[in-house]
């Protein structure tokens, strides 16, 4: 809706509004408890509007009697929004009723588009005592009557503007109200069973690098085959220079011959006199 943005939204011409498919009606009678009014104040609050003449409708602020004329216009607007307003005060309400006496009605009155109630929930009240409550008919008396609220209705309407400090304060409490919804649907998602196994395969995961980095710095740390190999075979020439003797009786040395000789192994025995010369 263009109020969202601080516009004002533009009513249907008559004829798009009489010829399409939209209801109108009316409640005359008393409001002795505030209900309906009550109701659409809270309509007001919502929206970036202010009604200037209200201030200066002194036979409806004094008027004791609470009877009041209600007309709710289905899809008054292009927007397909609905609209009503109502005229309290005697003085206002003999006015109103001169239906065959002008065009429309353009005293003071309350008006505001409707967004947060429908047409029953704003007369479903134990405490409205109605003399008059129906549809208005497009072909009473020649549709007179239609028009004369429809006019009534455009003239209400304008008494409307936009009021920038109410619009500023309704867009902050909109954003608060986004991040709010939007904090409490990341937190339904943290709390949702999907993310709980996410979350435990994600500590598993975490668990299994841990160990192979542990492991892997385990095996940095170990000597290598090759190194092994090598203290193993200096721990056996050690092992030998401390005794002076390269072991007891005769060895063997596979000597293996060169190019001419490939491929055959010349035995060669030696005493252990010889291995010492040799070395």
């Amino acid at each position: 809706m263009e109020l969202d943005k601080g516009k004002l939204p533009s009513p249907k011409e008559y004829d798009a509004l009489v010829n399409g498919p939209a209801d109108m009606w009316i409640f005359s009678g008393g409001d002795y408890k505030f209900d309906l009014r009550g109701k659409l104040d809270v309509e007001f609050e919502g929206v970036p509007l202010k009604n200037v003449n209200l201030v200066n409708d002194v036979n409806g602020q004094h008027d004791i009697t609470q009877q009041m004329a209600f007309i709710y216009i289905e899809e008054f607007f292009k927007c397909g929004t609905d609209f009503a307003f109502f005229i309290k005060g005697v003085r206002n309400l003999m006015e109103f009723n001169n239906v065959f006496s002008k065009k429309a009605y353009t005293g003071p009155c309350f008006a505001t588009p409707v967004i947060a109630f429908d047409l029953e929930e704003l007369i479903d009240s134990s405490c409205i005592k109605a003399n008059v409550l129906g549809l208005v008919s497009r072909d009473e008396t020649k549709g007179i009557r239609w028009r004369y609220y429809y006019e009534s209705a455009v003239a209400a309407y304008a008494q409307l503007e936009i009021d920038p400090a109410k619009f500023d304060r309704l867009l902050e409490a909109r954003r608060a109200e986004d991040e709010a919804k939007r904090a409490r649907e990341a937190e339904q998602v943290r709390a949702s069973p999907a993310m709980e196994v996410i979350a435990s395969d994600a500590t598993q995961e975490s668990e299994s690098a841990a160990e192979s980095e542990a492991a892997t710095e385990d095996m940095a740390s170990m000597p290598s085959e090759y190194e092994m190999q090598d203290v193993d075979d200096d721990d056996k020439m050690d092992e030998g220079e401390g005794d002076g003797d390269l072991g007891s009786g005769m060895e063997m040395l596979d000597i293996y011959a060169s190019d001419s000789d490939a491929g055959e192994v010349l035995d060669i025995y030696a005493s252990d006199s010889d291995v010492d010369e040799m070395l």
